[in-house]
């Protein structure tokens, strides 16, 4: 057996697809045919919620770490399900798991990973070891300044802008706050536009030459 680590991260993604019964088995497989190129993950996992909730996250995130063992090419898919089970079991001999379901999931699994390993390899040329935007929100909020006699009404105020923005990290969620006032929300608008303008010209010059996927 050629034994193979499992990050403790993922211990609860491979439980999960020990316990998996045939039809959520085959929505799992209906959803990995189904992925495009260009889709993000974060839409991936919006698709896998209807069936696995909560659990969407961390499934994706284990099916999504064994995309470097289909790499080599003198092991078959079977061998690869049957090293990643055997391994899997070895170092967590306290669970109760029934290893020939295992394997056979990891098989059917495994056999239907094409569709989301080439969308992994068309987004991995961009983004990588990259930090992927999630959402933003912009918060404005007038600060007034008050002088020592606080019944005075000659105030001075200033308005100010909180960026708030969410963003992934190897499918671990953070976040950022960032203070802007009105000349850095002019700055920021001007380069967004910018860049607009820059993706609709190459959209538009190469619309013939290149599948242009997100």
């Amino acid at each position: 057996m050629a034994k193979i680590s499992i990050p403790e991260e993922v211990k609860e993604g491979f439980i999960i697809i020990s316990e998996m019964k045939k039809n959520d088995l085959d929505s799992l497989v209906n959803i990995l045919k189904n992925i495009n190129s260009g889709e993000k993950l974060n839409d991936i996992e919006e698709r896998l919620v209807e069936f696995f909730g909560k659990k969407s996250r961390i499934l994706l995130q284990t099916i999504f770490s064994f995309r470097s063992l289909l790499d080599n090419e003198d092991s078959t898919v079977e061998e690869v399900a049957k090293n990643l089970s055997e391994s899997f079991l070895l170092e967590n001999e306290d669970l109760i798991v029934e290893a020939s379901v295992f394997e056979e999931n990891l098989v059917i699994i495994l056999s239907n990973f094409g569709s989301l390993k080439k969308n992994i390899n068309s987004r991995r040329s961009v983004f990588d070891n990259e930090s992927v935007l999630s959402s933003t929100k912009l918060i404005t909020d007038l600060r007034i300044i008050f002088e020592d006699d606080l019944s005075s009404k000659d105030r001075d105020a200033v308005i100010i802008h909180k960026l708030h923005v969410e963003y992934q990290n190897n499918f671990s969620d953070k976040e950022l706050y960032l203070t802007l006032d009105l000349e850095d929300l002019n700055k920021l608008k001007s380069e967004i536009d910018r860049a607009i303008e820059k993706d609709q010209v190459i959209r538009e010059d190469y619309k013939n030459n290149l599948n242009i996927l997100f």
